[in-house]
């Protein structure tokens, strides 16, 4: 029989620390893209200015890639 644990600090003993940041990471990521698209989605359909939508696009991509990345090493390693 498998255990179940019955209280948060249960389950923080049973689990390791690295499978609760991988799935805080995974959490995370499905947020950006869920929020990526979104963005994408209404600054192609309500731009004016073409030249203002791609400098937003490569300062969002600029600014949260890395951040995306710096947390997956987190999530990684720890």
């Amino acid at each position: 029989m498998n255990y179940v644990p019955s209280t948060i600090s249960d389950a923080v003993s049973v689990l390791p620390i690295h499978d609760i940041s991988l799935l805080a990471f995974y959490v995370v990521c499905f947020v950006y893209i869920s929020l990526t698209i979104v963005l994408y989605y209404h600054w192609s359909q309500y731009s004016v200015d073409l030249k203002v939508t791609t400098i937003t696009f490569v300062l969002y991509g600029f600014t949260t890639i890395p951040l995306i990345l710096a947390l997956g090493g987190i999530a990684a390693q720890s």
